[in-house]
């Protein structure tokens, strides 16, 4: 398996659930963590009812949701 260190994952954060302090990886139907871009937020929106934030890896490590859908 290949991995590029310049790609940013995807990660979300739930408002009910530790808001900025727990995150999940994103993955898809093999188990594969998303790489951070405007499908990955649009699966995000798609496939997730409640309050939640995502980031890239760089700003899931700060603590900061990037994106909201509050």
């Amino acid at each position: 398996m290949k991995i590029n260190l310049k790609t940013e994952k995807t990660w979300i954060t739930f408002l009910e659930g530790g808001f900025q302090e727990v995150w999940h990886s994103v993955d898809d139907k093999n188990g594969e963590q998303l790489d951070f871009n405007e499908s990955a937020i649009n699966f995000c929106k798609a496939n997730f009812d409640s309050k939640f934030g995502i980031s890239p890896t760089s700003q899931m490590i700060l603590g900061n949701a990037s994106i909201n859908n509050f």
